[in-house]
């Protein structure tokens, strides 16, 4: 996974927020970049212009790792607070996704909680890929530290590790995450089976179907998402090349449901947007990847004009 409504169109009912003379002011403010490296907490806040107390985020990277400080660029001028984190790939953190603490997200939230401009209650998270794998593992497993989570290329399990340097071996046995020292159940991949290569990189959403198909393992790793206190916003796209993200959102919405739950989730869906749904670089300029990450630019900036808005309405909401 590489990160990164039925009509992909943007609407204009959901372009903005409240009036557009209050929505042109939000958006001329400039937030305030502090760079934040403590015990336990590695990152770049972003800090909306005015003084609150704002709706805040912890937002996480996809499997490149690192400190994503693009969702802040995006985030803080709507007024959301942004604590852009790292969880690994930036020293002195691990250098591949490997039974990393979920305790790190809440270390995250916690730093937030102690600012005295955010909003008083739980914190927001966004992810993507495997940032929303943490995200919604985070949510579910700590639900008394976060409100509304968006997961976007959502992942309904806990999966085997990665190393985007691909120096360490045998990750695709461990699991990726790990909760008060002992590993994380997780669906391992399947032996022997390695990532498509196309003519636009490689194409890796067929290693994680057919891992799916180990039954077992899939209900042992299933995250438990009717614990997250919620809302949860789903985002996917139907031609992810990375993995089967629309796949695992409906699992996730089936699983709400069977709780009684169903209230607590919303999707959106791109038929013909990949896996990146919200782009961290500007409109028509997509860099180069190794990945066949699926979709195609106008689908992807059709789907961005579209659900920005949404991710802005879902973490400004009350926790």
């Amino acid at each position: 996974m590489h990160f990164g409504r039925e009509d992909p169109r943007p609407q204009p009912s959901i372009r903005t927020h409240g009036d557009d003379v209050s929505v042109r002011r939000r958006l001329r403010s400039v937030p305030t970049k502090i760079e934040v490296r403590e015990p336990g907490v590695a990152g770049v806040y972003w800090v909306p212009d005015g003084p609150g107390p704002h709706p805040a985020v912890v937002a996480l990277s996809g499997s490149g790792g690192g400190i994503p400080g693009w969702w802040g660029s995006l985030l803080a001028p709507h007024g959301i607070a942004v604590l852009a984190a790292a969880y690994f790939g930036i020293d002195p953190l691990p250098t591949a996704i490997c039974e990393i603490p979920v305790e790190t997200v809440v270390a995250a939230a916690e730093w937030l909680r102690r600012r005295p401009e955010i909003r008083q209650g739980r914190v927001g998270l966004i992810g993507g890929s495997k940032g929303a794998e943490l995200s919604l593992l985070a949510a579910s497993t700590f639900p008394d530290h976060f409100g509304p989570v968006v997961a976007i290329a959502p992942q309904s399990v806990a999966w085997f590790g990665y190393d985007p340097r691909g120096r360490v071996r045998g990750l695709s046995f461990r699991s990726s995450w790990s909760i008060g020292g002992e590993p994380v159940p997780f669906v391992p991949a399947v032996r022997g089976l390695l990532p498509e290569r196309t003519d636009l990189g490689l194409r890796s959403v067929g290693v994680y179907l057919a891992a799916l198909e180990q039954s077992e393992a899939v209900a042992a790793a299933a995250i438990a998402v009717e614990r997250a206190n919620g809302p949860l916003l789903l985002l996917s796209g139907g031609e992810d090349a990375a993995c089967p993200a629309s796949l695992m959102a409906e699992m996730i919405c089936d699983r709400m449901a069977a709780h009684g739950r169903s209230e607590g989730v919303q999707r959106l869906h791109f038929p013909e947007c990949g896996h990146v749904i919200i782009r961290p670089w500007p409109k028509g300029q997509m860099p180069p990847t190794p990945f066949d990450n699926g979709g195609t630019p106008e689908a992807l900036d059709a789907a961005h004009e579209a659900a920005l808005p949404e991710v802005v309405r879902h973490l400004t909401a009350a926790s």
